[in-house]
Parts: C-alpha cells; structure tokens; sequence
C-alpha cells in the first residue's frame, strides 16, 4: 500500500511539548486525535500524522411535530405510531418530577437572591436621592452666600470711589 499526503497530515510541535507527553490535535478533515509525542522531537518540530477516519454520517433524527401553539390545549402525550397513547415508565415519571422540581428549587433561590439585591439597591437609591437632595439644598445656600458676598464687595468698592 503507498502512502499519500492524503493519508497524513503535518502538526508543527508546540512550544513546552516534551516526548511521550500526549497531543490533542484537529485533523484537516475536522476530527480530533489524541497522540503521543515520540523521543527525539521538540518543541517547532513537523511531525507526519495519519490522517484519522471521519465518521459515518448519522442520518437526520426523525422530525418531531410541531410543539403546540401558546395557550393551545393538548391532550396528554402524543400518540404512539399504532394510535395507542404512549406512557411513560414509572422511573421515568419519577427522574422527570426530580428533574423539574430541582430546577424549580433553583430558580426559586435565584428568585429570592435577585429579590434580596432589588430590596439593596432600592435601600441605596434612597439614601442616594436624600444624599442629592442635601447637597442640593447646600448647593443653593452656597450660590446664595456667593451672592451676598459679590454684593458686599461691590457695595465696598462703591465707597472707594
């Protein structure tokens, strides 16, 4: 059997790769090998790779039905090919409640953490807009003053004169 370019492909070496340490890398042809790296290569080293196998590929998963409308009324699990409706096991049942009761508890506690920071920020705006509003007022009291004083001053220049 002669080899071709086909059959391998080149992999520049890496830096810090040692010999015998394993490589991943992604073939050309999209897959992904693991491989050893062989004594006597280093680091910047072109190493001949077989060139792996690309899976068969998987024929399209059967189409589902189209999931009902919003707020459309369905009657239970949809029929089975021989128009028997299909059940699911108990196990199944029970791995499905836990599952959907477990994100129910999650979403629950993220519910009362995002209510928590609400109720935080709610309390800091507060503070905030009262913080605004005495420096407001102080502001006012300032410009206020600022005036006094431009008046006084011109009232002492006018005696100057």
């Amino acid at each position: 059997h002669k080899s071709t370019m086909a059959d391998h492909f080149q992999v520049k070496l890496p830096a810090g790769v040692v010999p015998g340490q394993q490589l991943r890398v992604t073939a050309p042809n999209g897959v992904a090998i693991v491989f050893t790296v062989p004594a006597g290569v280093s680091a910047g080293s072109l190493l001949r790779v077989p060139m792996p196998t690309p899976p068969s590929p998987q024929p399209p998963p059967p189409r589902q039905p189209n999931p009902p409308a919003f707020g459309e009324q369905t009657q239970g699990p949809p029929p089975a090919a021989d128009g028997k409706k299909t059940k699911m096991s108990p196990k199944t049942l029970d791995y499905t409640v836990s599952a959907l009761e477990e994100l129910g508890n999650r979403l629950r506690k993220e519910g009362m953490d995002l209510k928590s920071e609400v109720e935080k920020l709610t309390e800091e705006i507060t503070k905030l807009s009262s913080e605004k509003k005495d420096k407001n007022d102080r502001l006012e009291e300032v410009e206020e003053q600022i005036l006094k004083i431009k008046e006084t001053i011109s009232t002492f220049k006018s005696q100057l004169q």
